[in-house]
């Protein structure tokens, strides 16, 4: 049908797209052949016109409607050759047939009906359950991050595109005897010396229970001199109830005398201590938190940690025994790594002037209110400051938040979460070494923009609350509070 050449500079590479239809009478069928050959550069002009002639003709000569030559072999993506080895590396490491967080999806009959359904929550859908992978963080018209995210599960656009295809196709099957190999996804360890496991007391839930429940566990660690933490990682015990996990620091030491006689207590938006920040967020799926060996979170003598266990009960009795490993020197290193609040979190704040629009108030049933937090940032003249984590933050009537930058006339967007799920946090840690993290400026302006829904359309408030008892919401800790709240990791 014809040919198209790319741009003529000759210090690129040429495309050459030529497009052709070829009729077979039996069965009545139309194949549309797209084929796009690149010719490297910078060659002589004489080699690359050529090269093109030939290239030309011969595609030309392979479409052409007098060849004998049979229709073309069926090239739609199938389930044994091209879709169970997507799965298999960005599903499997909550959907398998060995895991008991989520429903396997290794078998063709169990994924050929949820196809579809599987595209759009990959594609951000957020309607009950959730977003798949539950990876918050996306990239939108508003926001691109400035740097990769470490482990970052999402697929891509190319592996979407093969998705869609596939369903497309209605989804076939394909020979298994030709099956491809399937990639095992790579599960990261805490790795390196001076690695403590800390169990919790534990947790025991009854027959019938259905609600969800968020208990806090002291992890003491007996350091006697000053020590700075470079690693950590959950180790779920139940995975039938565990949900997802917060690791909280305690630097007075206070949780212990919280803990009734079960070593435990109930806790909700933070771990109720002083001077706490979060320094992990663990969700089924996640990996561990690993500054590497030039980096670590100072922790005081006295000081503790403290892990807060969000549980899913399935109505069943079930106990639970998860673990804290952590990783920790008395040597400080060469980075020190702090984790910084900002926000609205505690009453104190529903009146603050840093509010764009203040004070904080959230009414009842509004489907789509936003609060802003502005805070020009402390960045010391001449330091070099880095962030390496984000961790976004609100309860349960939040549906989007976005953290962003200010500096002149430029804004970095660090994060934005178009689908805020209370039940999926994740701390979203960026990839690559020291000098690649995202830079802090003086004078950088921080902004925590938070939209709510407060209202039974919002499907995760309906979860926890009747209409009638849905009020003003103000800032605070409590389950039917609201936060608004950026915990950044910083370094230097």
């Amino acid at each position: 049908n014809g040919c198209t050449v790319g741009p003529n500079e000759l210090s690129v590479p040429r495309l050459i797209r030529c497009t052709c239809s070829h009729t077979h009478p039996t069965p009545p069928a139309v194949y549309d052949l797209h084929r796009t050959i690149e010719v490297g550069g910078p060659m002589p002009i004489s080699s690359q016109l050529l090269l093109i002639s030939l290239t030309t003709s011969a595609l030309l000569l392979g479409c052409s409607g007098k060849s004998d030559t049979p229709p073309p072999k069926n090239t739609d993506p199938t389930w044994h050759q091209d879709i169970a080895p997507f799965v298999a590396q960005r599903c499997s490491s909550c959907h398998n047939d060995d895991d008991d967080f989520a429903f396997d999806l290794s078998d063709y009959e169990t994924v050929k009906p949820l196809a579809s359904w599987m595209l759009t929550k990959m594609h951000g859908d957020s309607t009950p359950p959730y977003v798949m992978p539950p990876f918050g963080a996306r990239d939108t018209e508003e926001c691109t991050p400035p740097a990769p995210w470490r482990d970052d599960p999402r697929p891509t656009d190319a592996e979407l595109a093969l998705f869609e295809e596939w369903i497309e196709a209605d989804t076939p099957e394909g020979d298994p005897d030709t099956a491809a190999s399937l990639p095992t996804p790579e599960t990261e360890s805490l790795s390196g010396d001076n690695i403590e496991t800390y169990t919790i007391a534990g947790a025991s839930l009854e027959e019938g229970d259905l609600e969800d429940q968020y208990l806090c566990f002291p992890i003491p660690l007996g350091h006697t001199v000053e020590s700075w933490i470079t690693g950590l990682e959950v180790l779920p015990d139940n995975k039938d109830i565990t949900h997802h996990a917060v690791v909280f620091t305690d630097p007075n030491g206070e949780a212990t005398d919280m803990a009734g006689d079960d070593g435990s207590y109930d806790c909700f938006g933070s771990a109720g201590v002083s001077d706490t920040t979060v320094l992990f967020a663990w969700a089924p799926g996640g990996q561990p938190l690993d500054l590497g060996q030039h980096m670590g979170a100072h922790i005081p003598v006295g000081g503790q940690l403290v892990l807060q266990m969000h549980y899913h009960p399935t109505g069943s009795a079930a106990e639970d025994a998860s673990q804290l490993a952590v990783r920790m020197t008395d040597t400080q290193p060469e980075k020190t790594a702090e984790m910084r609040v900002f926000g609205g979190i505690l009453p104190d704040h529903t009146n603050s002037n840093k509010w764009e629009d203040p004070p904080f108030e959230v009414p009842a049933h509004a489907e789509h209110h936003v609060e802003t937090w502005v805070e020009e940032l402390q960045v010391p003249q001449g330091a070099d400051v880095r962030l390496y984590t984000v961790f976004p933050h609100m309860h349960l009537a939040g549906t989007d938040i976005k953290i962003s930058i200010e500096r002149e006339d430029e804004e970095v967007c660090l994060t934005h979460n178009p689908s805020w799920d209370f039940e999926w946090q994740l701390t979203y840690m960026y990839d690559g070494e020291f000098e690649a993290l995202p830079r802090l400026e003086p004078g950088d302006t921080l902004r925590i923009r938070c939209t709510f829904n407060n209202s039974v359309s919002n499907p995760i408030l309906a979860e926890y609350i009747d209409e009638t008892d849905i009020a003003v919401t103000g800032v605070g800790e409590d389950t039917f509070d609201e936060m608004c709240t950026a915990i950044l990791g910083v370094v230097y």
